[in-house]
């Protein structure tokens, strides 16, 4: 896992065997992450955004469409997190969308958000 310290960028869409524990391990090896994608996993939960945060500070695109167990409280910790975040994809999950721009109209600080 040394190997991906200096990684700023990951995808993995559709990879539906990655769960929470692997996120956890891949976030953590990978301080330096900008760009992270996980398309269409539906095993990842809100623990998986914890590790995100927690771990990649960095992030500036992220892509959680279609991430069926990710909730609001995920959306808030991003909010909360991430203030250089350009990119957004929350596709697939219009309820959440409608909740996280309620609640964080005034923000400029997002270049895109896809739903």
């Amino acid at each position: 896992m040394e190997t991906l310290q200096g990684l700023p960028s990951l995808n993995l869409n559709c990879c539906q065997k990655i769960s929470d524990n692997g996120i956890e391990a891949i976030t953590s090896a990978s301080p330096k992450l900008k760009n992270f994608s996980i398309y269409w996993n539906v095993r990842v939960t809100d623990l998986s955004m914890k590790h995100l945060v927690k771990n990649c500070k960095e992030i500036i695109d992220l892509n959680l469409s279609g991430c069926k167990n990710i909730t609001d409280q995920s959306l808030h910790l991003i909010d909360d997190n991430y203030q250089e975040l350009e990119v957004l994809n929350l596709t697939r999950r219009r309820g959440a969308i409608c909740v996280f721009l309620r609640c964080h109209s005034t923000k400029t600080s997002f270049r895109w958000i896809l739903f």
